[in-house]
């Protein structure tokens, strides 16, 4: 699952969880795959998330300043 915040904040944006159906935790166990360095995603609201049904790895991220992808969503 991939979970997107907006807002113009200097926090993350985007989100990936890999137990949502099994997690006890209240607040679920999602990591951050916003990137680091210069292949960061810029710190911009993030509205929707899709992923590739064929291939879990390839997501489409739709901001605020347009359509980002990546083929490492979950591997990385």
């Amino acid at each position: 699952m991939i979970a997107t915040v907006t807002g113009y904040t200097s926090g993350n944006h985007v989100y990936r969880c890999t137990n949502a159906l099994t997690t006890t935790s209240p607040t679920g166990n999602f990591t951050a795959i916003q990137g680091s360095g210069t292949s960061a995603l810029p710190k911009m609201p993030v509205y929707d998330a899709e992923v590739d049904y064929s291939d879990n790895n390839k997501v489409i991220i739709g901001t605020e300043w347009g359509g980002w992808t990546t083929d490492n969503a979950f591997s990385a």
